[in-house]
C-alpha cells in the first residue's frame, strides 16, 4: 500500500534511529499500540480518511500499523462497494478500502484534494473546465457518509492557483460561478470551503450520532503542535472508542493552522 516515494526505507539514509521516536500526549498516558487492539475496538466500524496526500499517507500508515507491515490474504479488497475501482485510462482509482473480516472493521481512503465538490461543466468534453463547488461537500460524502463511524478530512496543499489552473478548476458558490473577489482570492475560497464542509458534517451529526469526525487544515510538519499526525488521530480514536470522553460533542475539530 505505501507508495514508493513515501517508503523511507529506499532512500540512502542509513540511520533509522528515528523510526523508535513516538508522539507523546501531554499529560496523558498512550498504551502501546497493537493492530489487533485497534481492530478489536473498531469492531463494526468504518474508519474513512478524505482529502489529499496527506490522508493518504495516514491511510497508508495506518494500514501498515494494523497490519505488521505484512500480507494478510484475509483482508478483503472492498474498494468497488464504494466505487473506488480503477477507471479506464486512469493512473490509480480514487481511493482504497480494505475490511478486517474477523472484526467486520474496514479502512478506507478517497482522493479529494479541495474537499470540494467537483463537476465537469461539459461532461461530453474531456477538456472541459470542471466546476468547483466551494460551498458543497464532495459527492462521495453525501452518498456514503451515512456508513461513516470516523471520519477524518484534510486539505491544504492544493490550495494554490497554479493548482487550480493545471486541473481547470473554476470556482462556484450557490451553484454558479464566483462574482465575490474576496472569496476568488485563494484564502477566501479555502477559508469558505473548509467552513461549509464543517458546517455541513456539523448538520449531519444528528442523523449519524455514531460518527466521529476529524478535520487537519494543513500538514502537520507546519504546526508546532503535532496535531494532526497519525500518532495523534490514532491516540484519539483509542480513546474515543472505548467511551474516555476527551471532548463534549462527538465533533472534533483539529484545525493545524500555518506558521
Amino acid at each position: 500500500m505505501v507508495v514508493t516515494y513515501g517508503a523511507c526505507r529506499l532512500t540512502q539514509r542509513t540511520d533509522f534511529e528515528y523510526e523508535r521516536l513516538r508522539w507523546q500526549p501531554k499529560d496523558c498516558k498512550m498504551e502501546h499500540f497493537t493492530g489487533r487492539k485497534f481492530l478489536a475496538r473498531m469492531r463494526h466500524k468504518t474508519l474513512a480518511f478524505v482529502g489529499d496526500s496527506l490522508g493518504r499517507q495516514q491511510f497508508q500508515s495506518l494500514m501498515c500499523m494494523v497490519t505488521g507491515g505484512e500480507e494478510r490474504p484475509e483482508v478483503q479488497d472492498v474498494g468497488y462497494q464504494y466505487g473506488l475501482v480503477k477507471a479506464r485510462g486512469a493512473v490509480r482509482p480514487d481511493g482504497w478500502a480494505y475490511r478486517f473480516p474477523r472484526f467486520n472493521a474496514t479502512i478506507l481512503y478517497y482522493w479529494s484534494a479541495s474537499l470540494c465538490d467537483l463537476v465537469p461543466i461539459n461532461a461530453s468534453d474531456p477538456h472541459t473546465d470542471v466546476a468547483m463547488h466551494l460551498d458543497r461537500p464532495p459527492a462521495f460524502l453525501r452518498r456514503f457518509l451515512h456508513g461513516f463511524d470516523v471520519l477524518v478530512l484534510n486539505t491544504g496543499h492544493h490550495w494554490n492557483r497554479g493548482k487550480l489552473n493545471a486541473n481547470r478548476w473554476v470556482m462556484y458558490v450557490g451553484g454558479v460561478p464566483n462574482t465575490n473577489r474576496k472569496i476568488a482570492e485563494i484564502g477566501g475560497a479555502k477559508n469558505l470551503t473548509v467552513h461549509s464542509i464543517v458546517k455541513w458534517v456539523d448538520s449531519q451529526l444528528p442523523l449519524y450520532p455514531h460518527l466521529k469526525h476529524f478535520c487537519a487544515l494543513c500538514h502537520p510538519g507546519i504546526s508546532s503542535t503535532g496535531i494532526g499526525t497519525l500518532e495523534a488521530l490514532v491516540t484519539i480514536l483509542l480513546h474515543s472508542l472505548v467511551g474516555r470522553k476527551l471532548y463534549k460533542t462527538n465533533l472534533v475539530i483539529l484545525l493545524l493552522h500555518q506558521q
